[in-house]
């Protein structure tokens, strides 16, 4: 079967009363965005749409390509869910003839929708509250319990799967790599977040027991944080919370986990030493949640960390001992085997094993208890193994004897010349570790530094300023060339300037109507040219307050704009959104029509001379047009990451793209490679700034977040947290020492990134 695109679900999810088969879904309402066009997450396998009906708000997820089983498996997981009341599970209905798109239907599944916080971002919000996030650890025993209860596992517990709600209760989204007992012990159609999930985790390991590594990993996090809240801003990146994979796989090198281990709470320090052995055991060797909490509470955490680790050399050691054990060493140039696929080592299981028992299922509605430490033999005598190893040791002599005297007979007993030490092994192959932060290096101050302005009492590290603009969510920020003045655009129409030195509002260019689009200050500096919802150009005089131009005559085709830097060509969509025109400004009359794309317009922008147009469709693609003639000059694919923004770097040899695959790409702009992809936010990615030198770029998610990237390496080098809602607007000023983000919150806030210049 072939599978609808994201622009084929776009154009027929319009329409529901046409496109869907179920009645309810008929009499809904799709969300949309500011261009009035559908307003959609992606995902690996699916687009996921808000609609309102009369029952309620939904989630409609329409699989954009082929996984092999996947919808069958909805199907065999909504038949196990009948019957099963966890509250953490929302409801929902797989529809097999869903959506009709181009005459032919397919599947859907139709979720509850859940009004929440991303877990991160509850945290977030929350860190400096310890009992809340106590309460929160508490609940999330209580939620894997219950999965557990039904030998059900999520298989991707992360941030962005799990909501919080209002009353801070615990929700699940997004179901397509869980497992339920009638999947049989098959392969896991995906492996979760790496910065949750277990670094050996391979898709033939999936069982009931595929939780309890991130489970532990989340336990652990969160009490840590109520304990300790200045750990957030250490270790959080945006995609974790305190640990991530580059932890899991080198636990000796990880400054986190070397940090948790040096908590002053007990159970923090224990559960990280839990986590760490189990970073470098089998995936199998992961004892139960519930298991390893008990044995917190009980004192017996240090024995059950030692099991692991025993686990993770190929042997079971059992004490009758009740003292402390030591901590084990840990070997990673040596992992240990995975048991046989199918099989679950863990350390309750061999402990049961060695005792000549069999250690009981888990049941619904109770939680298991660890069984008692249980007296038994080593494996082999100590002094045996000592003997072993030291005929090991012996034979390992021999042979490097014999290799020194064949070398001085073949080479005349001459010295060899020294070489360099052989590099260790690598590492066991694992998947790609996100960028590990670093901090940034000192920089020389620039050449003509702004005076500092005094920070907002109260501000997070590097704030400034806020601006509270109080006119509706903020769609534009800019600064003017000579640094006077940063002005603001909000869905209300209003344009605000303001002092930068100190926040206040000097300047109200009022009269736009439904939201400023654009804008751009010309390079004199005095003039701002604006583009509204209600299809309007307007010149404004910024001394005086006045427009002193505005051309009205377009009908539904301001939308997807862009003003050129010198304010010469303006380029927005037509009424059909596959096409772009260039227009003058001064009189609205084009100067050139595009050739139609093959998808829907999302963005356009001008590079810095003018000579380029990049424009953003649907269709995955990026296109770049010479303005001069209209031809194409590269095309830019970008599979399964809706693109919905673009920006030039300030020489116009670079572009950024970004939208809801939560990186930005940089492309090379003469020969449309992929130079760096930027991988940090939660969340999808709505702006984007290069900074006037183009060593940074900063982007804004909703996720709250900013982060400043080194375009070169591709490390982040800054993230600033501090809005409550998405950040949609980034501008530097013009000497690189400022940077605004204007967020949905209503305020804008300016930075200092002086550090970061040369």
């Amino acid at each position: 079967m072939k599978w609808p695109t994201h622009t084929d679900y776009q154009d027929s999810i319009q329409n529901p009363e046409s496109c869907f088969s179920d009645a309810d879904s008929k009499a809904g309402t799709i969300k949309c965005d500011m261009l009035g066009l559908p307003r959609v997450l992606s995902g690996n396998f699916a687009s996921v749409y808000e609609l309102s009906t009369p029952t309620g708000r939904w989630a409609i997820r329409c699989f954009v390509r082929q996984v092999m089983g996947q919808q069958g498996r909805y199907a065999r997981l909504s038949q196990y869910l009948t019957g099963v009341k966890l509250d953490c599970m929302v409801g929902f209905e797989y529809i097999l003839k869903g959506i009709l798109v181009q005459g032919d239907w397919y599947p859907v599944v139709k979720m509850e929708w859940v009004q929440g916080q991303q877990l991160n971002a509850y945290v977030e919000d929350h860190v400096q509250e310890p009992d809340t996030l106590r309460q929160m650890a508490a609940k999330w025993r209580v939620m894997v319990n219950g999965l557990r209860g039904f030998k059900l596992a999520h298989g991707d517990l992360q941030q962005g799967n799990v909501m919080v709600t209002a009353e801070g209760e615990l929700r699940l989204v997004d179901y397509d790599g869980m497992y339920c007992p009638a999947f049989g012990r098959g392969r896991s159609p995906e492996l979760g977040h790496i910065n949750f999930q277990h670094p050996r985790r391979t898709p033939e390991y999936y069982e009931e027991g595929l939780d309890n590594f991130a489970a532990l990993v989340v336990y652990l996090s969160v009490l840590a944080l109520a304990k300790e809240p200045e750990l957030w801003a250490k270790f959080y990146n945006g995609d974790n919370l305190l640990l991530s994979s580059a932890d899991f796989r080198n636990t000796q090198q990880s400054a986190a986990f070397q940090r948790l281990k040096q908590s002053p709470d007990p159970a923090v320090a224990g559960l990280s030493d839990l986590v760490r052995q189990c970073c470098i055991a089998p995936i199998s060797c992961t004892p139960w949640f519930e298991d390893a909490i008990q044995a917190l509470e009980k004192g017996t955490l240090g024995e059950l960390t030692a099991s692991v680790a025993a686990q993770a050399s190929g042997t079971v050691m059992i004490t009758q001992s009740k003292e402390p054990l030591p901590e084990p060493e840990e070997d990673q140039s040596q992992p240990a085997a995975e048991p046989p696929r199918g099989t679950r080592a863990s350390p309750a299981t061999a402990t049961a094993r060695a005792a000549g028992t069999r250690p009981s299922p888990p049941s619904g509605g109770t939680r298991p208890s660890p069984p008692e430490p249980t007296a038994t033999a080593t494996p082999a005598p100590a002094a045996a193994a000592g003997k072993k190893n030291l005929w090991i040791a012996l034979a390992a002599g021999g042979v490097l004897l014999a290799a020194g005297a064949a070398w001085f007979f073949t080479s005349g007993g001459k010295k060899p010349a020294p070489v360099a030490a052989a590099p260790p092994a690598p590492a066991p192959a694992q998947p790609p570790a996100q960028p590990t932060p670093s901090p940034a290096p000192a920089q020389p101050p620039p050449a003509q530094p702004r005076p500092p302005a005094a920070a907002t009492p109260g501000a997070k590290a590097g704030e400034l300023k806020t601006l509270a603009v109080q006119a509706g969510a903020v769609t534009w920020v800019g600064f003017s060339g000579n640094g006077r003045w940063v002005a603001t655009g909000t869905e209300d129409g209003t344009i605000k300037l303001w002092d930068p030195g100190s926040g206040q509002a000097k300047q109200t260019l009022a009269g736009q109507g439904d939201g400023v689009h654009a804008a751009s200050f010309l390079p004199d500096a005095k003039t701002l040219v604006s583009v509204s919802g209600d299809n309007t150009i307007r010149y404004w005089d910024i001394t005086k307050g006045q427009a002193t131009k505005t051309v009205s005559d377009h009908t539904r085709n301001l939308w997807a704009v862009a003003i050129s830097a010198d304010g010469e060509v303006l380029a927005t969509g037509a009424s059909d959104r596959k096409i772009v025109r260039l227009l003058d400004p001064q009189t609205g009359n084009p100067k050139r029509v595009l050739p139609p794309h093959a998808s829907w317009v999302r963005s356009v922008d001008f590079s810095p001379d003018g000579k380029l147009l990049a424009v953003a469709c649907w269709d995955d693609t990026i296109k770049l047009w010479l303005t001069g003639t209209g031809e194409p000059r590269q095309t830019l694919t970008v599979l399964s990451n809706t693109v919905d923004g673009v920006r030039f770097s300030p020489d116009g040899t670079l572009l950024a793209s970004g939208g809801q695959g939560r990186t930005v790409r940089l492309w090379d702009t003469q020969t449309g490679a992929l130079k760096q992809t930027l991988i940090g936010h939660s969340s999808d990615v709505r702006s984007y700034a290069f900074s006037p030198s183009g060593r940074f770029i900063a982007s804004g998610s909703e996720d709250k977040t900013v982060r400043v990237w080194d375009v070169a390496s591709g490390q982040l080098r800054q993230n600033l947290g501090g809005h409550t809602d998405a950040v949609v607007a980034l501008a530097f000023s013009a000497d690189g020492s400022l940077l605004a983000s204007g967020s949905a919150d209503q305020t804008v806030k300016l930075w200092d990134v002086s550090k970061l210049n040369p």
